[in-house]
């Protein structure tokens, strides 16, 4: 009896099940590493990565404060970044905080989800991003971060 195509297909059948697992849990969050500070306040987008089969980007971003940051409860995630505005190409798209955290008393970080169907037939050759906001932690000023997205 020979067991070759047995073992072949056994074989064929664990790659495809230990491939097709990784590539679903998988999320590649690209480098943007770009800043903008205005008085003791820098906001940096770190990484961003695409979310929901290419309908959402996650942009992933850090708040720096030079002295203490003010502390926020867990259910102010709206006042560390008071209504970003975000735009792809020359298109206001919405967005919402999909959670902040902070990582040491001068420092948040946190993730903004952006639903941006409406632009997936144009993602091939990439789209530029502005996110910008003129309030973090209650305090007013200026911070615009744009880069493109390949």
């Amino acid at each position: 009896m020979n067991y070759l195509p047995i073992k072949f297909s056994v074989i064929i059948l664990l790659f495809c099940l230990f491939v097709g697992v990784n590539s679903v849990s998988a999320e590649e969050k690209i480098p943007v590493n770009r800043s903008a500070k205005d008085g003791d306040i820098t906001l940096t987008v770190n990484e961003y990565s695409i979310k929901d089969d290419g309908n959402a980007i996650a942009v992933h971003y850090s708040v720096t404060c030079d002295t203490t940051c003010k502390k926020l409860n867990k259910t102010s995630i709206g006042e560390l970044i008071e209504s970003p505005d975000v735009y792809i190409g020359d298109k206001r798209v919405h967005g919402h905080a999909s959670g902040i955290e902070r990582v040491s008393k001068n420092k948040y970080v946190g993730t903004q989800k952006i639903t941006i169907p409406e632009f997936k037939p144009k993602r091939q050759s990439g789209f530029h991003v502005s996110f910008n906001t003129d309030a973090i932690l209650d305090k007013a000023g200026q911070w615009t971060i744009e880069w493109n997205v390949k």
